[in-house]
């Protein structure tokens, strides 16, 4: 839990502007928990990779940094359906579920079949607030 807090003091420091509602969400959210690749990098503000796909191609969860400032952006409350284009492994979606609390609800939209599958996987694993949903070719 270090790296995480560690993380959101170097966020601060930097002036990348948090809320309270973004930093408990990151604070309670442990990014292995979306990937097996090592986390060194992400600690350091990069991207991290969440899977390589059949052909070869590295799928990432955002900097820390590009996703804080996009959760800023977004001025998310309790309640609101939200939706994303790319899963970004669930990482993502977890941290607005559990902004958006208990009467949110988040809709990922993933065409690419390999990263809705392995974003399917994760969040079944894991305890949601809201509802995460991953639509792919469906939506």
């Amino acid at each position: 839990m270090s790296g995480v807090i560690d993380l959101v003091q170097m966020l601060k420091k930097t002036g990348i502007p948090m809320n309270q509602g973004i930093i408990d969400a990151i604070l309670s959210t442990e990014p292995s928990d979306f990937t097996d690749f090592p986390l060194e990098s992400f600690w350091q503000d990069y991207p991290v990779p969440f899977l390589v796909t059949d052909s070869g191609v590295t799928k990432t969860i955002s900097a820390p940094h590009m996703i804080v400032t996009m959760l800023h952006h977004l001025e998310l409350k309790p309640g609101q359906h939200v939706v994303l284009m790319g899963s970004k492994g669930g990482y993502l979606a977890t941290l607005i579920d559990k902004i958006c609390g208990p009467s949110g609800k988040v809709t990922i939209i993933e065409p690419h079949r390999e990263v809705s599958a392995h974003t399917t996987m994760i969040l079944e694993g894991l305890q949601q607030i809201g509802i995460i949903r991953v639509m792919g070719n469906e939506a």
